[in-house]
C-alpha cells in the first residue's frame, strides 16, 4: 500500500470516526447508545423502497436490539446490519409466499368456500395469516 493509498484509508476511517461522534456524541449511557443505534437503522429502513413496510426487518431490529445487544452493536459498526435486518425481511416474505397456498389448501381455503360462505372463508383466512406471521416470527426474527 502507497502512501496515497493509506492516506486514503486513513481519512476515510477518520471521516466514519466523526461521523459515529456526531451520531454518538452526546450518549452517556450504553443504554442511550443503542437506542440512537436504533433510530438510525430505522431511518435508513425507511429509505429502502423495496417494501412498503419492513414489519419483519423492524421486528428483528428492535429484538436484537433489546436482547441481542453485543451482535448489534457489532452489526452496526461492522455496516453488516442493514443487509442483515433486509435479508430478514426478505426471507420471511418469501416463507409465507411459499407456505400460504400449501396452508390454504390444509385449512379448506378454497373458492368454493369463499362463494358458499364468505364468512368462515374470512375467518380461515384470518388465521392463517396470524399463523403465518407467528412461524416467521418464531424462526427467523427471534432466534
Amino acid at each position: 500500500m502507497n502512501f496515497e493509498e493509506r492516506l486514503e484509508a486513513y481519512q476515510k476511517e477518520e471521516k466514519i470516526e466523526n461521523e459515529y461522534q456526531m451520531i454518538f456524541g452526546q450518549c452517556e449511557t450504553q443504554e442511550e447508545i443503542i437506542l440512537k443505534m436504533k433510530e438510525v437503522s430505522e431511518e435508513v429502513l425507511m429509505k429502502d423502497q423495496t417494501y412498503q413496510t419492513h414489519r419483519f426487518a423492524k421486528a428483528r431490529l428492535n429484538f436484537m436490539a433489546e436482547e441481542k445487544e453485543d451482535l448489534f452493536q457489532e452489526m452496526f459498526l461492522e455496516k453488516s446490519l442493514m443487509k442483515h435486518l433486509l435479508e430478514v425481511e426478505e426471507i420471511a416474505r418469501n416463507f409465507i409466499e411459499m407456505e400460504k397456498p400449501r396452508m390454504m389448501e390444509s385449512f379448506g381455503l378454497t373458492e368454493k368456500l369463499k362463494v358458499e360462505d364468505q364468512m368462515k372463508w374470512v375467518g380461515l383466512m384470518e388465521n392463517l395469516n396470524h399463523q403465518l406471521r407467528e412461524l416467521v416470527m418464531k424462526e427467523y426474527v427471534y432466534n
